[in-house]
């Protein structure tokens, strides 16, 4: 039996540190860390207003308002 899965994790605490202090398991640390993505966060972004123009948008048309 073959699987495949993916699977996303998100936090705003260092694991690298709370592994040190024992908080954190190792090996899912390194599991976890094989492919990192850093976003930037929305309050920090110059297209906020854009982006939230597009979602609103786009919700509008989903629910058949313009």
């Amino acid at each position: 039996m073959c699987t495949t899965y993916a699977f996303i994790a998100a936090s705003d605490a260092s694991l690298a540190r709370e592994v040190k202090a024992g908080r954190f398991r190792q090996d899912v640390y390194y599991r976890l860390n094989e492919f990192v993505i850093t976003l930037t966060p929305l309050r920090e972004r110059d297209d906020i207003l854009d982006l939230a123009n597009g979602f609103l948008v786009e919700a509008n048309m989903e629910i058949g308002h313009s």
